[in-house]
């Protein structure tokens, strides 16, 4: 099997669909790059202060968060249905047992549905990184993305690397949990458009509806953004979220792979 994901995983970072995300996401960051302010009023310039994600109250920060769906989708969702359409999914299977095909797609959906989300981020950060100093801004000033009372406003005063890794971490988890549920979706139909839709859905109608209960903190585009919107950012919600979303898909797709699939 090993050989076998190689093959698939170079397949997967080379396909149109994946160069497509990775390509607006870097558009993405580069416009931002470009345009965001870096007049500086008090104190100094800190490559946390210009990258993506760090400006709440920024178009371009809401433009990668919104496009999430999308970029995760196009990268890692539609890995079975591509091979369902063009009949490469039972040539390959007279080579490779079910239970290996499946595994391996799974694996990389979710591999490449996180890659497609923390690729552009890491190289954004590195230049920065470059050019800016890696300390945190003075949590206490205005120019501070990060507030008093935020979730791990303490890492960020402290080691703001690992406060960002943290959230490139989330990101990259919450990445591959949407690109599972285009991957599920592509087990019930090979219309290559709902595939990619679905995960989009998902992403803004459990925003809406926990908007409508007054918790839109709870939704992944309420959460992910390092410049966190709302103080009441739950560790706990965030981490449930995920592990129910794991298990949920893990557990639909295998019942639907074992049972369904020759």
């Amino acid at each position: 099997m090993g050989s076998y994901f190689k093959i698939e995983f170079k397949r997967g970072l080379s396909s149109k669909s994946f160069i497509g995300a990775i390509i607006i996401g870097f558009v993405i960051v580069m416009i931002h790059q470009i345009f965001v302010d870096r007049f500086i009023a008090y104190g100094s310039g800190s490559a946390y202060m210009f990258a993506t994600g760090f400006d709440d109250n920024y178009m371009l920060t809401q433009l990668y968060y919104l496009l999430f769906p999308i970029m995760v989708a196009l990268a890692g969702s539609d890995l079975f249905g591509e091979d369902d359409r063009s009949g490469i999914y039972y040539i390959t299977r007279s080579r490779v047992s079910k239970k290996n095909y499946f595994t391996v797609k799974i694996t990389l959906s979710f591999i490449l549905g996180g890659l497609a989300f923390a690729f552009p981020l890491v190289i954004e950060m590195w230049g920065l990184l470059m050019f800016y100093p890696a300390d945190s801004p003075d949590i206490f000033l205005q120019i501070s993305p990060v507030e008093y009372g935020d979730l791990f406003a303490s890492l960020f005063i402290h080691t703001p690397l690992l406060y960002w890794l943290n959230f490139l971490l989330f990101g990259f988890m919450y990445g591959g949990v949407y690109a599972w549920i285009g991957f599920l979706t592509s087990l019930f139909t090979n219309n290559k458009y709902l595939v990619l839709l679905m995960p989009f859905c998902v992403y803004y109608g459990l925003w809406v509806i926990l908007s409508l209960f007054g918790y839109p903190e709870w939704s992944p585009f309420g959460f992910l953004t390092p410049a966190q919107g709302y103080t009441t950012i739950s560790l706990s919600v965030i981490l449930f979220q995920l592990i129910v979303s794991i298990i949920l898909c893990l557990t639909i797709m295998i019942g639907k792979c074992k049972n369904e699939f020759v």
